[in-house]
Order: C-alpha cells, then sequence, then structure tokens
C-alpha cells in the first residue's frame, strides 16, 4: 500500500503544480485530451505500485506467496495511486494545501490496521476505506478465503473512487 501512496502523492503534487502553472488550461487547446492527459498521468503510478508489490514481497522474504494470486491484489493495491493523487488534486487549492490534506491522508490506513483487531461481521464497515480491500483480500489468500471476490469488490470500489474524484478534478477551473 505504501508504494502506490507515495506514487500517488508525487502525482498528485504534480497535478497541483500543472493547475498553478497554468499547463493544465493549456494542455485544453491541444490534440491531446484532458482525459488522456489524466489517463496517462495516472496510470504510470499505478503501474509502479503495481510492479513494486512483486519486488517488495520478494525482499522482505516473510512468506511465500503465489505470483499468480498476487495478480489481483496487486491491481487492487495499485488503485491507491489515483485515489491518492486525485484526492490531492481535486480537493487542494495548493501546494500548501496539498500537504495538509497528505497528512491528513494516513488516516486511510487506518482501515487495515484496525480490521486486524475488530471481529468478523463488524470489520466490514472498514471496507470504506479503499485500502482495507487489498489488504483483506491478501489474508484470505492466505487463510484459503475468498479472497479473489473481495479482491474483485474492492477494485469496483476503488474505480468507484477513482471516477468520483476525477469528475470532480476536472470540473473544477
Amino acid at each position: 500500500l505504501i508504494t502506490p501512496q507515495l506514487a500517488g502523492y508525487v502525482v498528485g503534487f504534480l497535478l497541483l503544480d500543472e493547475r498553478d502553472d497554468g499547463t493544465l488550461t493549456a494542455l485544453r487547446v491541444t490534440p491531446l485530451s484532458m482525459r488522456q492527459y489524466l489517463f496517462y498521468r495516472l496510470s504510470v503510478p499505478a503501474l509502479i505500485g503495481f510492479a513494486a508489490i512483486f519486488i517488495v514481497i520478494p525482499l522482505m522474504n516473510l512468506i511465500e506467496v503465489s505470483y499468480l494470486k498476487l495478480i489481483p491484489i496487486g491491481l487492487t493495491a495499485s488503485l491507491g495511486a489515483p485515489i491518492f493523487a486525485l484526492i490531492l488534486a481535486a480537493l487542494a487549492e495548493n501546494k500548501v494545501q496539498g500537504f495538509a490534506i497528505m497528512k491528513g491522508l494516513g488516516i486511510f490506513f487506518l482501515g487495515p490496521f484496525l480490521a486486524w483487531f475488530v471481529p468478523a461481521p463488524w470489520q466490514w464497515l472498514l471496507g470504506l476505506f479503499p485500502t482495507y480491500w487489498p489488504v483483506k483480500s491478501f489474508w484470505l489468500m492466505l487463510d484459503d478465503g475468498p479472497w479473489l471476490v473481495v479482491a474483485a469488490i474492492g477494485m469496483l470500489y476503488s474505480l468507484l473512487w477513482v471516477w468520483l474524484l476525477l469528475r470532480r478534478f476536472v470540473a473544477r477551473p
């Protein structure tokens, strides 16, 4: 979860910087549409976050996990990058506000942390945090539970976050 978060912060601040400099306004008159540009900007950190999973887990060498099973979990976790980037870009007016929002985004890691201590029926409420779903899916994979279903739900929920935040970002002047 950390690598997509950090990559998302970098892109979020790039988007804030480009908005402050008027670059995003200038993009509107180029053949490249805003949608294409944002797809490029948001997919690169998601790909970095996805690839990092296959680097970090073997480096930690704590458990052996099938790489094939990590693909859906990695896709779900990597959607954190565009979420964090768009939260910064859609909610902050400038880079100073962006730093304040970034500090507050640590609350997103309460979901997976608290889920470890909250009993099963109640921990699903922590699914309001998009960071909960890849972690829950990973735990279920280790316990031979319905991890693939949870990863799919998390992916859809994260895509909903991205869509809502994209709408907010594009609607801003």
